[in-house]
């Protein structure tokens, strides 16, 4: 409710589906695909692949230990699903 309110440009959200049922997980992700726009900046910290999939992402970065392993789009969200994270 606060983003709506606020409508901050920038929204950094740090494992938001923790402790959430599934109900309130779709709330949320509906909630934030809402408040997307290309005026907004929303940074998603996360190790649910479900969130990636109900809000429209414009890139996917995979951090470890503070390093940038990799990055990309969807298709890295689908491929990480698929191989895991030490797959290449």
């Amino acid at each position: 409710m606060q983003l709506k309110l606020i409508q901050p440009i920038y929204i950094v959200l740090d494992e938001i589906d923790s402790g959430l049922d599934l109900d309130a997980f779709r709330l949320v992700a509906k909630m934030l695909a809402e408040c997307a726009s290309p005026e907004r900046s929303i940074i998603i910290i996360t190790h649910y692949f479900e969130i990636l999939e109900s809000i429209p992402v414009d890139q996917v970065i995979v951090m470890r230990d503070g390093i940038i392993e990799r990055s990309g789009g969807q298709e890295l969200v689908r491929e990480i699903r698929e191989k895991g994270f030490n797959e290449n």
